[in-house]
């Protein structure tokens, strides 16, 4: 039988690594087995959500065009773009679902830290292969703190959207700008060696500020139950730190927002 050869195909992909699976409890890791299904309902959920916005990517969550693979305590998800000119946008827009799969996660005491790249992809049944792929499992181990950083290739697409949010796709610059920063912040994310990189984070805060009137209040209650073992409570400071962050930005954006749609006053 003669084998096709593998088609080479654009991607967005992203990697997400549950923290703390590898020295949890029997029944700690029954939890987090049992969530695995869920992974996908998460994503349709927000799916059906954000559609409405944008029938154009409504292809992304296709059976042939989404998927999710689990190895050990990490996921890979999959989206294959069917065209082109719609990337970014969709890039925006998975950067949307990636703040409620870390949202979910935590709700269900499940820590997710990873990262998300764009780029050629080789996916068939038995593998998915490619310079996405490569890209993004440099990077999902490297952030200190819970939730997902674009890569820095990723990252030059990010910043492409912010200075020309029409050309990527959307009908206005305000609407650009306003559903990007609902998706991705520019934040000096802590890695490992107790550095830090300046690089597009996913928002995922901005989901918890929608879902509760008291994000880090609710962030406190879904660790606390939480074994913190030693040398990693670094982690969960970092964490708190970024939500508090986010946090700000969101008010000062609202006040910002506030003070533009006043009529301004003559003298």
């Amino acid at each position: 039988m003669e084998e096709r050869e593998p088609k080479v195909t654009r991607g967005i992909v992203a990697m997400l690594d549950a923290l703390g699976v590898r020295n949890a409890s029997i029944e700690e890791t029954r939890k987090f087995i049992s969530s695995i299904p869920r992974m996908r309902e998460y994503t349709e959920l927000v799916n059906t959500a954000l559609i409405g916005s944008h029938p154009q990517l409504r292809d992304l969550w296709k059976e042939e065009n989404f998927s999710i693979h689990n190895f050990g305590d990490t996921f890979l998800l999959v989206w294959k773009l069917t065209n082109p000119s719609d990337e970014l946008l969709g890039l925006v827009t998975i950067g949307r679902v990636l703040s409620m799969v870390i949202f979910n996660g935590l709700y269900g005491r499940i820590r997710l830290r990873g990262a998300v790249s764009i780029g050629d992809i080789i996916l068939d049944e038995r593998s998915v292969l490619g310079p996405a792929i490569n890209d993004v499992a440099s990077w999902y181990d490297k952030a200190e703190f819970i939730g997902a950083v674009a890569t820095p290739e990723c990252g030059q697409h990010l910043s492409y959207i912010e200075l020309k949010p029409v050309a990527a796709g959307f009908n206005d610059e305000k609407t650009g700008k306003r559903e990007l920063d609902a998706s991705f912040q520019k934040y000096d994310v802590p890695v490992k060696g107790g550095s830090t990189r300046n690089l597009w984070v996913v928002n995922w805060p901005d989901i918890a500020t929608c879902r509760q009137q008291d994000p880090l209040g609710w962030y406190f209650e879904r660790t606390r139950k939480l074994a913190i073992p030693f040398g990693t409570e670094q982690k969960y400071e970092n964490t708190e730190k970024f939500i508090v962050e986010m946090l700000k930005r969101k008010e000062v954006n609202k006040a910002e927002d506030g003070n533009l749609s006043k009529p301004s006053s003559t003298v």
